[in-house]
């Protein structure tokens, strides 16, 4: 006998994994999103403060991994899946670190998306280089700020746009 869903728990990445394969992928995509808006702000503003130097670095070195041309889109979607993991890293919080899964789930069915709309992630380099930036800093505030902006920008790409980019 199966449980029912709302038994499940959804935050499991093996529950995540077989979920993307779901039909409403639109509807978890934007739970997701949802998600990603109430933790990742708070994920970038305790690795400005928590995060040392070296971990820093490796949010650095991720960006810039980013920045590079990839060979395959999967190439470019891990290198920005990367960047976000490498926050939750530095946050030093043990119950933010177990939901990154749900960040990677996120990522997982939303770049694809917005690499087709926007044919690769170059347009939203600016919004991860300003979180790192900040980050950088130890400017909690600005980092919350900059992980915000950031998902609300991938959201109402995602979301708000038809398949031809005008508002829907």
């Amino acid at each position: 006998m199966s449980e029912p869903p709302e038994s499940w728990n959804t935050l499991d990445p093996v529950v995540l994994a077989w979920q993307g394969d779901a039909d409403d992928q639109d509807a978890l995509a934007e739970e997701l999103f949802e998600i990603r808006s109430a933790i990742e702000p708070l994920a970038a503003s305790l690795a400005a403060r928590r995060g040392s130097d070296a971990e820093h670095a490796q949010i650095r070195a991720a960006f810039s991994h980013m920045a590079e041309e990839h060979a395959t889109a999967e190439a470019a979607i891990e290198a920005d899946i990367s960047f976000h993991l490498q926050i939750f890293q530095a946050a030093h919080n043990r119950f933010l670190l177990p939901v990154s899964s749900v960040i990677r789930a996120a990522l997982t069915i939303s770049i694809p998306k917005t690499m087709k709309t926007f044919g690769g992630l170059q347009h939203s380099l600016k919004m991860h280089e300003a979180i790192i930036d900040a980050i950088e800093a130890r400017d909690e505030t600005r980092a919350s700020e900059a992980a915000t902006l950031l998902i609300s920008a991938t959201y109402q790409r995602n979301f708000s746009l038809g398949e031809n980019g005008a508002a829907r």
